[in-house]
């Protein structure tokens, strides 16, 4: 992260807050929403550090396909398995809203990290061992 991310805060959470706020004071009473021109100039600058380090670096733009087809197993599993979903999206699919929302719904809520882990857990098989006494086969 550049350096002068840090002036609007340390950690992610930090950083938004502070644009936010930014916004909001900056835009009170005005025909326009805005931040100040320094967030900007500071928002503009992560931004650009992210497009170049993360979201065009090569190593991720070759992860994308692999991304692709773990969201779209999911996908699948889901809509085949809605029992499967979350109490909270359950409780939707209830009140009648469409399978189809209701698992991509799901799907745009997780973090990348969640989305593996529930991946792992739907679709690797977890280590077991074989023979008498718990021995590792």
């Amino acid at each position: 992260m550049p350096k002068e991310a840090q002036d609007l805060g340390r950690t992610s959470s930090q950083r938004i807050n502070a644009m936010i706020t930014s916004i909001v004071n900056n835009s009170l009473g005005k025909n326009q929403i805005s931040m100040t021109e320094e967030v900007k100039k500071t928002t503009d600058l992560i931004r650009q550090f992210m497009f170049e380090r993360v979201y065009l670096n090569q190593d991720a733009i070759k992860e994308e396909e692999r991304a692709y087809k773990m969201l779209g197993a999911l996908y699948d599993y889901f809509i085949k398995n809605l029992s499967k979903l979350p109490r909270t999206y359950q409780n939707v699919l209830n009140k009648g809203e469409n399978e189809i929302r209701v698992v991509c719904d799901y799907l745009s809520s997780m973090t990348d990290r969640y989305a593996v882990y529930i991946f792992e857990e739907y679709f690797i098989p977890k280590s077991f061992y074989i023979g008498n006494n718990g021995d590792k086969g």
